[in-house]
């Protein structure tokens, strides 16, 4: 499979072949200096997508916390610990993404139960921690 080429390898492959090509030296500073300024804008939003990933993964982990702050040794659902929230920018999808996560690190454990006549899952404190509380 052939690797992509990235847009900061075609503008350095472009500033190449204006140092070759271009013989006036006017045009040349002025398409290098165009060239390094699109490179250092990928560069800046290269940086900035970093930040934004870091800061919402910190926010994440936040509501992972406090997700698995609320599960104690008696099973709760998904719609327990919705309500628990209580805040509206706190959806059933992103609490369910957070329960998987725990799950999957082993801190808390599911089981299936019946409300209301249907299946649902439940989550409480997995092993020793459920002992001890």
């Amino acid at each position: 499979m052939e690797k992509k080429t990235t847009k900061a390898e075609n503008f350095a492959t472009l500033r190449e072949i204006v140092l070759d090509v271009v013989t006036d030296q006017e045009e040349q500073d002025a398409l290098i200096e165009f060239i390094d300024k699109e490179v250092a804008t990928l560069e800046k939003r290269k940086v900035d997508a970093a930040k934004r990933a870091e800061k919402k993964k910190a926010e994440s982990d936040e509501l992972t916390e406090e997700i698995a702050g609320l599960i104690g040794a008696e099973l709760v659902t998904v719609d327990e610990i919705v309500d628990a929230l209580d805040t509206e920018e706190i959806t059933r999808a992103m609490v369910t993404a957070r329960l998987g996560k725990l799950v999957k690190a082993g801190r808390i454990v599911k089981e299936t139960v019946k409300v209301e006549g249907k299946k649902r899952m439940a989550y409480r404190v997995a092993g020793e921690e459920a002992d001890a509380e």
